[in-house]
């Protein structure tokens, strides 16, 4: 039989039942954890699977959602609680009894569990540290949960799909590190536009980006534009930097009519 038991009230947190149990079965296996909806066949007889799931898990994971403790049954006047044929309180004394490790787990930062708002018969689970679950931060929580399961049940560490995912990259990244001992390199990306940029540290270079004109990044001579070299009479014209068959003298010379 499953070690997890997903204990909730429909209406006060089956949402986030929901939510956890799809974790947990994500990371430890879809026949470690029971959730009613899920775990109890069509034409199966309930009551006895309820029981029979309560008395063999070794952890409960009791779901309290707001108004938790202020449902009340059909009639609108007795509170669930209270109510001895109730299957939420029945299986949470029933795991009680039994030594299951109980985890509440209370929805929402305003969602609070208080000793006088339980009957008698279930006031312990007020002394028991609680998680809680926010849906607008959900994952991180869930990832709690399932490692408090991991410690409460230790054997479910050999077969936690996080943990190994985690021990994967540890691997990786130590293996990684043990072949590239004499090589470290930082990758920096620049969101930049316009001008030169620099990348520090161990990885030296130049940015060029955006560029609005001829840029020199190398060593030598930079002729981005006319230029006008010469000695007393003799002057030659380069245009982008292109000194190709271009040379201008001027100066004294003989015609040709006078040589001769």
């Amino acid at each position: 039989m499953p070690e997890i038991f997903i204990n909730y009230r429909t209406g006060y947190g089956d949402e986030t039942a929901n939510l956890i149990e799809r974790e947990l079965s994500r990371r430890f296996g879809d026949e470690r954890v029971f959730k009613d909806s899920k775990s109890i066949g069509a034409g199966t007889a309930f009551p006895k699977e309820l029981v029979r799931a309560v008395r063999e898990c070794e952890v409960m994971i009791v779901v309290i959602g707001h108004g938790w403790c202020e449902a009340t049954v059909a009639n609108g006047s007795t509170p669930a609680l209270m109510d001895p044929n109730d299957w939420t309180r029945r299986e949470i004394i029933q795991a009680n009894e039994d030594g299951a490790i109980i985890i509440p787990v209370l929805v929402g930062y305003g969602t609070r569990l208080e000793r006088q708002s339980l009957p008698p018969e279930l006031a312990f689970i007020a002394d028991y540290q609680y998680r809680c679950l926010d849906h607008s931060a959900a994952q991180p929580a869930l990832s709690q949960i399932g490692n408090d399961v991991v410690k409460c049940v230790r054997h479910l560490a050999e077969v936690d799909r996080g943990s190994e995912l985690a021990e994967s990259v540890e691997s990786q990244v130590n293996d990684h590190s043990a072949d590239s001992t004499n090589v470290h390199t930082d990758v920096t990306t620049y969101n930049q536009r316009g001008g030169v940029g620099t990348i520090g540290r161990d990885f030296g270079g130049t940015v060029v980006s955006d560029s609005r004109g001829p840029v020199n990044t190398g060593r030598g001579a930079q002729n981005n534009g006319p230029q006008f070299i010469g000695e007393n009479t003799g002057i030659n014209y380069a245009e982008r930097g292109d000194f190709r068959g271009v040379e201008q003298n001027f100066g004294t010379s003989r015609d040709k009519r006078d040589s001769g």
